[in-house]
This record gives C-alpha cells, sequence and structure tokens, in this order.
C-alpha cells in the first residue's frame, strides 16, 4: 500500500515517536477504504461500564462525614453500587484511606514521615554528644 506509507511518513513527520505503527496505519487506511467514516469506536455488546455519578459520590460523602467508621459494603448496599465501586469512590474520588477501621483523608499521611524524620534526626544528635563526651573523657589536659 503506498498510500497508506506515505501517511505514515506525515504521520511520523508531525507525531514523531508518538505515531501509530505501521500495522494500526495499515488498518486504519483498509477501515476507511470500505466505507467506516467514523473514528470512534463502535458500541459493544456486554455490561457497561460503570459510570461515577456526581450524586453518588456526594451520597459517600455525606455517610462517611456522618461516621467515619463505615464499612465499604455498608456504602455498596446504600447506594446501590458493587463492593468495587463503593471502594474506588471512597480511594479515588473521594481521596481517603483507611487509618485504623476509619476513613481519613490522604494528606495524613505526611505527618508520620515528618515524626520519623525528627526522631531520627533526635537520633543523631543525641549519638554526636555521647560520641564527643566520650572523646572529652579520654582528653587529660597538660
Amino acid at each position: 500500500n503506498f498510500q497508506s506509507k506515505e501517511i505514515k511518513t506525515k504521520l511520523d513527520a508531525v507525531y514523531g515517536n508518538s505515531s501509530p505503527s505501521m500495522t494500526t496505519v495499515r488498518y486504519w487506511f483498509n477501515e476507511f477504504k470500505h466505507g467506516c467514516s467514523s473514528v470512534f469506536d463502535k458500541e459493544r455488546p456486554g455490561r457497561p461500564a460503570d459510570v461515577v455519578i456526581e450524586e453518588i459520590v456526594e451520597k459517600v460523602h455525606d455517610m462517611i462525614l456522618a461516621d467515619r467508621r463505615t464499612k465499604v459494603h455498608e456504602v455498596a448496599e446504600a447506594v446501590g453500587v458493587s463492593y468495587g465501586m463503593a471502594f474506588n469512590i471512597l480511594h479515588d474520588n473521594l481521596g481517603t484511606k483507611t487509618l485504623s477501621t476509619q476513613w481519613v483523608p490522604r494528606s495524613g499521611q505526611c505527618t508520620g514521615s515528618l515524626l520519623r524524620s525528627r526522631h531520627s534526626q533526635i537520633g543523631r544528635i543525641a549519638l554526636r554528644i555521647a560520641a564527643a563526651s566520650t572523646i572529652l573523657s579520654g582528653f587529660s589536659p597538660l
């Protein structure tokens, strides 16, 4: 296919390393050649993908604010979604995580690292003081 090679060359010039492969270009070329005029995928049979609706997210948010010990399966049953969907809403949409069986905002993660950092700094200072006193105790002036 001379024309698909031309198209591939032009795509490479515009998109560089991000351009589609020659196989993809040939596929597209043949699809358009046989009458396909849409660049979107056709609707497929099967279960539709779950859509996160803002109303559901708000209900879940209100439930968590009312009781932070709410379990994922309770959230799922209350709003009528699957367990996985309820977990994704809590984790991805609301940005929460479980901490001691409570849902808390993820911003609380940094406090633990700050405490560990300060604790290790105090430990290093105490070690330096101990080392300095050992060195000084072995020193005897003339």
